[in-house]
């Protein structure tokens, strides 16, 4: 039930970044400081998918003892699409932009 509401509410929260926004940035003395207050909340995609798959699969390892549990991954996975998508649209600090360029360097 934890994994239903207190881990995407504690991540859409982010405290930390509204600390930085709204606490923080208004006492630097400089404009440069104050911009990198406002970057956003760097994420680790691999945690991501590690939450995710967690989820997963502990219920389909637990799905012949408790069926009903298949309902409530659905459950959750829909809650972390959603506060996912909400967290980089709005809180979480963009992606670097990675080409082709990172490929062609580890080749040589």
């Amino acid at each position: 039930l934890s994994e239903l509401v207190l881990t995407p509410l504690i991540r859409a929260a982010d405290l930390s970044g509204s600390l930085k926004k709204h606490v923080l940035a208004p006492r630097c003395l400089s404009q440069t400081d104050m911009n990198l207050k406002f970057q956003g909340t760097f994420y680790f995609l691999a945690e991501r998918y590690t939450d995710t798959t967690k989820v997963f699969f502990l219920a389909l390892f637990y799905s012949t003892l408790l069926p009903g549990g298949l309902i409530m991954c659905a459950l959750i996975l829909s809650v972390y699409y959603f506060v996912d998508k909400y967290c980089i649209t709005r809180i979480w600090k963009p992606a670097p932009l990675v080409g082709t360029e990172l490929t062609k360097f580890s080749r040589k």
